[in-house]
């Protein structure tokens, strides 16, 4: 016949299994004053709420009413706000006109812009970008904060982060380092726009106020003192610059370029600029953008479809639930439907 094992007490010490070779009294007593204080006077937790899993918590039954209530309530609240947002970003007018192939590097371009309908200032005007990987790790990561926050730094040593764009030679001379260092810095959209004019050639006046973030301009961006350092390319607080240096999270993006604080009625109008960045040899492609805001942003009907199918997904579940529940109710705590109790 099989023998299960014996179940010790572990406050019985007499009980614990010893030595073979202890079998004195002292012996024996020695092994259960050691137990005893590892039970009696060994660290505890401390007698808190906390420490002793005491504390208060909520752990809420998932019976059916409930569950679909949850439902109902996430469609309430997720198809009206997808539906708000939406038509905030319908209400939003934008219009582009791709100007890749206007003119060749260097050459005065003539850039149409035609507004259907009138648009209600403040209106921005953007550039798209596409094919440009500003996320790349290596790209991200060449630059100088210091410098750019107007540190007059004159040793290649205190700019390694710009690397591979450090010096204009390629070598380690302190006589020719770049001003600002690094790739961001040195592949600033350089597309210079002159005016803007309606069809009757009325000039249109833009600005480049508050195109920039104002914390990147008081905190971040400064200029060297002036004659401090050599080979200084551009200023380093011009507006343009700076949002530049935000790089970009996809490939293909826009940035705030100019302002219009006046309303442009429905026209043609026209662009002025010296075509001066080329993008044909990485197959990139450039926009411009005339677009109004709302007070969820721009035109991005991505976050209003989302929430509409969240909202309708949420629906669906709480018909599929309560018709569930209305033709084949399950009785909460039912023991027949446990397995292991019919099995005994």
């Amino acid at each position: 016949a099989s023998t299960k094992p014996a179940q010790l007490d572990p406050f019985n010490f007499s009980a614990a299994p010893r030595s073979p070779a202890c079998l004195s009294a002292s012996c024996v007593a020695h092994h259960q004053n050691r137990d005893l204080w590892r039970v009696t006077m060994a660290p505890k937790p401390a007698n808190t709420a906390f420490k002793q899993q005491r504390l208060r918590a909520c752990q809420p039954i998932l019976t059916p009413i409930p569950v679909i209530c949850t439902f109902v309530v996430l469609t309430v609240v997720c198809i009206p706000l997808g539906a708000v947002l939406l038509d905030a970003s319908n209400n939003v007018q934008q219009y582009t006109t791709d100007y890749t192939d206007c003119a060749d590097v260097g050459e005065p371009c003539l850039v149409n812009i035609d507004v259907k309908k009138d648009m209600k200032g403040p209106v921005y005007l953007y550039y798209r970008m596409s094919n440009f990987y500003q996320n790349h790790r290596r790209y991200v990561n060449s630059k100088s904060d210091d410098q750019l926050s107007g540190d007059p730094i004159t040793k290649v040593s205190s700019l390694g982060s710009c690397d591979p764009l450090i010096t204009y030679t390629g070598n380690d001379d302190d006589n020719a380092i770049l001003n600002p260092c690094g790739l961001i810095a040195n592949s600033t959209f350089s597309d210079d726009f002159l005016n803007m004019t309606n069809s009757n050639g009325t000039e249109i006046v833009w600005t480049q106020d508050k195109v920039a973030w104002q914390s990147d301009l008081d905190k971040k961006f400064a200029n060297p003192p002036e004659g401090s350092v050599p080979n200084q390319s551009i200023n380093y607080t011009n507006p343009t610059f700076v949002v530049w240096m935000r790089v970009a999270g996809l490939p293909t993006f826009r940035k705030l370029h100019r302002i219009i604080h006046q309303d442009l009625p429905a026209d043609t109008y026209t662009i002025r600029l010296i075509y001066d960045y080329d993008v044909d040899e990485w197959g990139g492609s450039k926009k411009v953008i005339l677009s109004t805001v709302s007070w969820a942003g721009g035109q991005n009907s991505f976050l209003g479809i989302l929430y509409i199918v969240i909202g309708s997904i949420s629906f669906c579940i709480a018909i599929v639930f309560f018709l569930k529940h209305k033709l084949r109710p399950r009785k909460l705590g039912d023991l027949k439907l446990i397995d292991w109790m019919d099995a005994e």
